[in-house]
């Protein structure tokens, strides 16, 4: 994989943070009982951005003297990145549904509040597997 790839995928997912960011700030003016959960997440999301901007400016370039990730862990960590895309993408969708419903409180009690903290846990593990690359790596 080369650079370039792994600095699109990083600006791809630090686009789908903002527009989650988004989703969670109209969220939080409907529904008030989201508050904890999307505090997890939205920090979860900021953590993320911030490896992301580390990832892009510190990781593999073409001429640069820094140290570069070897192919393999590139693999591993573009395959993380996507895993984060997908967690997301899957929030956005399940924010979207919440909102589009008479009763959201309801929703949000029945299903949604388990599926955001999942989705949490989901993206804190990719987040945690993309800032130990970046230590091991990048020093």
């Amino acid at each position: 994989m080369d650079p370039f790839s792994l600095s699109v995928g990083c600006l791809a997912l630090c686009g789908a943070i903002a527009s989650a960011e988004t989703r969670i700030r109209k969220l939080y003016v409907s529904l008030r009982g989201a508050s904890k959960e999307m505090d997890d997440m939205t920090s979860q999301l900021r953590e993320l951005r911030h490896i992301l901007e580390i990832l892009r400016n510190d990781g593999p370039q073409e001429d640069s003297t820094r140290v570069a990730i070897p192919s393999e862990a590139e693999n591993r960590v573009f395959d993380h990145i996507n895993k984060c895309l997908t967690a997301i993408q899957d929030l956005e969708d399940l924010i979207q549904g919440i909102q589009g419903e008479r009763a959201p409180g309801v929703l949000w009690a029945l299903t949604a509040k388990s599926k955001v903290i999942s989705l949490t846990k989901t993206l804190r593990l990719h987040k945690d597997h993309l800032k130990w690359s970046i230590n091991v790596f990048t020093g």
